[in-house]
């Protein structure tokens, strides 16, 4: 690039423009250091020197308003300036540039198409497309009179005019164009040459983003076979080629063959190309890709890290592209199940993007929605929740508010919220996605099945089991009319049915409806997945319910195997506490204390201990040994537990009481009537306190206080208790 211009200025010095012999030396000793600069990717440098020349030159020229070597001298700052990306620079030094062109040679000259060009560049890389397509449009027209509409530079031009449309998402357009290049190429070079092949891979692009993918396959081959018979496997397009394949091939979810293609790509480009350029961590991250389409995540992780710790070493770790990777290397982590890995590098992308954006940027925001879902995952509610309303604040803030990112963000939120016990709150919040689906999409559609089993959800959460069943049905119905009966969101609403039948005890249907979701499941190849774990594990509590403890336990056993430890800690601990009660029924006292001390070990050990979650998980176990008749064993980790809460700032004072109700009954079927006694009374006075004397709860715990005093033959005690009980309980019935 450099060269020509030291030959071009020599034709004006012996032709139409007198130069001094010193302005040319100096002048050429500034533009050899930027070629210099050039040849060492420098492009500081570069453009440094390419503004002491141009000084230089204007110093010793008092007039260069026709003067084309200044012009020649600013079309090659221009493009320095494009290049990077000074954008204002280099549109200011080409427009000039291009005005001498015009004055001096008039407006067919190749000179002045060349110089539109390379502005039509520029308003392309701003966002520009109707002023890049305007240039470029012009500089066609002019090509096409000096050299015919069958020249290789008429063809080249066609593309890049092509390009804009396709920027400009005119992809129509853009195949015309395309094709028309297409064609002179094949005209004046043969079908068998690199440039044709470059065409095809170009023109294939278009097509895959109007998802005529099996056209755009077929571009693909021609392109590549040329390049084989001509012997350039070693030609970048050919690594353009074989990229592109096999992203159509993952568009047509022809995914193997993606991966092979992928890895042809990867392999070839590290060897063209090296393994610092972005052509091959771009090649990289589609492998990775496809690789998560199988739901290998651990080959996508692997791959992903690769690609994370090139970018970190060229780019720096403050790079725009290093946060991209790293949060999709987060979100690998998260499919996974590793959700403590998901957090980890969440939170440094949410730290680089505080750094490197505004705080109402749409990325910024969606890296909050990302974390506050990888917070909920790991049972972290409230940070999820802190996380997810910091960005509907900003969601509400940039889009409108019937929007899909609104609906979205509301969604989850609502989920966050009824995870955490704010039950109001999260119905309030899905009701508010159900009504944005139903007005921007539809009632028949997926989006709006998801916003009812979202509402059903909550509801179920609440407590109010009969509204969840009625929105669950609604959903599953919608659901199986537009996805299909063996759609994984069909199975997602027959499990969530399921739980909800055995919470009103209709074990029956609650049985019938969980092992349709497993058949669901199983249809599709997900019998890895959390999502058959908790199937399985809420069918267990079915089959529990009606005393078929052999299926309970062999259905939680298969979903424990395939919970993860560390995944979810809540959810692992929790279905180990479920099969202690299962083993307890049928009397198997060592698997018991096995699943005791495992769990124990879990939660003690984990980097976010949490002593309630400890406690509790104690007063479940004893529930445990309480049935195997282990009185001692249960009396001991139901007090452990209750000294614990007492501690707690803020505990829920009914499920404590709960949890004295549940030691009362431990010492006295151990015969410990006193301390039966002495905790019966501080469970009633807290139900008293919270629920009023006239409440069903506060009766029975009246009884079981006169219970316990009749073993003492204190009927003093008793009586009056008793009788209190009656009356409240014949309030309630009338």
């Amino acid at each position: 690039m450099k060269c020509l211009l030291t030959i071009i200025l020599f034709i004006f010095c012996t032709t139409s423009v007198v130069m001094a012999d010193e302005t040319v030396d100096s002048l050429d000793y500034y533009l050899q250091l930027a070629d210099s600069a050039y040849e060492a990717d420098n492009i500081e440098e570069e453009c440094n020197y390419h503004e002491y020349a141009l000084s230089f030159y204007l110093n010793e020229h008092e007039d260069v308003s026709q003067d084309t070597v200044y012009a020649f001298l600013l079309e090659q700052y221009g493009d320095i300036c494009n290049r990077s990306e000074d954008y204002e620079a280099a549109i200011e030094a080409l427009t000039e540039a291009s005005q001498i062109y015009k004055s001096v040679f008039g407006e067919s000259h190749p000179d002045y198409a060349r110089s539109l060009s390379e502005l039509a560049s520029c308003y392309s890389n701003i966002g520009d497309y109707n002023e890049a397509i305007r240039k470029e449009s012009e500089a066609l027209e002019i090509l096409k009179i000096l050299l015919g509409n069958d020249n290789p530079d008429y063809a080249s031009a066609l593309e890049e005019l092509a390009f804009y449309y396709y920027q400009k998402d005119n992809y129509d357009e853009a195949i015309r164009l395309g094709t028309e290049a297409l064609e002179i190429r094949k005209n004046t070079s043969g079908s068998n040459q690199s440039d044709y092949a470059s065409t095809l891979s170009k023109l294939a692009r278009f097509y895959s983003n109007i998802e005529d993918y099996n056209e755009a396959i077929r571009l693909d081959k021609e392109a590549i076979e040329i390049y084989k018979q001509a012997h350039e496997t070693d030609h970048p397009g050919y690594t353009t080629s074989l990229n592109d394949l096999g992203l159509n091939y993952f568009n047509t979810g022809d995914y193997e063959g993606a991966i092979k293609l992928g890895t042809e790509a990867v392999k070839t480009r590290k060897i063209i190309m090296g393994s610092e350029h972005p052509l091959y961590i771009e090649s990289i991250n589609n492998l990775a890709n496809y690789y998560i389409a199988l739901d290998n995540y651990s080959k996508a992780i692997q791959l992903k890290s690769d690609a994370l710790t090139v970018i970190k070493e060229t780019l720096g770790p403050d790079h725009p592209d290093y946060a991209t990777v790293l949060e999709e290397l987060a979100i690998c982590y998260f499919n996974d199940d590793k959700f403590d890995d998901a957090i980890r590098l969440g939170s440094e992308v949410l730290m680089l993007r505080t750094k490197l954006l505004k705080h109402d940027d749409p990325e910024y925001a969606r890296t909050l929605e990302n974390l506050a879902l990888f917070f909920y995952k790991y049972g972290k509610s409230d940070e999820a929740i802190r996380l997810g309303t910091k960005a509907l604040e900003i969601r509400k803030n940039t889009l409108e508010p019937d929007s899909s990112e609104i609906a979205s963000l509301l969604h989850n939120l609502a989920l966050y919220h009824s995870d955490y016990g704010n039950y109001c709150k999260a119905i309030q919040l899905a009701s508010e996605e159900k009504e944005i689906i139903q007005k921007t999409i539809g009632e028949k559609t997926p989006e709006y099945a998801g916003a009812l089993a979202n509402l059903s959800v909550c509801y179920s959460d609440f407590g109010n089991y009969d509204e969840a069943i009625r929105l669950g049905v609604e959903a599953l119905e919608i659901r199986k009319g537009t996805l299909g009966i063996v759609h994984l969101s069909c199975a997602a609403s027959m499990n969530n049915l399921s739980y909800n039948y055995y919470n009103v005890g209709n074990y029956s249907e609650a049985i019938r409806l969980g092992n349709e979701a497993i058949d669901v499941y199983k249809s599709a190849t997900k019998i890895d997945s959390t999502e058959y774990a908790n199937s399985l594990a809420n069918l267990a509590l079915s089959y529990y319910a009606i005393g078929n403890y052999d299926e309970a336990i062999r259905l939680d056993t298969e979903a424990l195997n395939i919970y993860k430890v560390g995944t979810n800690i809540d959810s692992y601990v929790g279905l180990l506490e479920d099969l202690s009660i299962y083993h307890s029924r049928i009397g198997s006292y060592d698997d018991v204390i096995q699943l005791y001390s495992e769990a124990m070990s879990i939660i003690k050990e984990s980097e976010n201990f949490d002593s309630l979650n400890y406690a509790l998980s104690l007063a479940r176990f004893s529930d445990s040994f309480f049935a195997l008749g282990d009185y001692d064993k249960a009396i001991q980790l139901g007090t452990e537990a209750i000294n614990i809460i007492k501690e707690q700032e803020n505990f829920d004072s009914l499920s404590y009481a709960l949890l004295l109700h549940n030691l009362t009954l431990y010492h006295s079927k151990n015969g410990n009537y006193n301390e039966a006694i002495y905790f019966g009374t501080e469970a009633m006075n807290i139900i008293k306190r919270e629920k009023g004397i006239n409440h069903p709860d506060y009766a029975m715990s009246l009884f079981n206080l006169a219970l316990y005093y009749s073993f003492f033959e204190n009927y003093n005690k008793a009586i009056p208790l008793l009788n209190d009980y009656v009356t409240i309980m014949r309030k309630n019935i009338h």
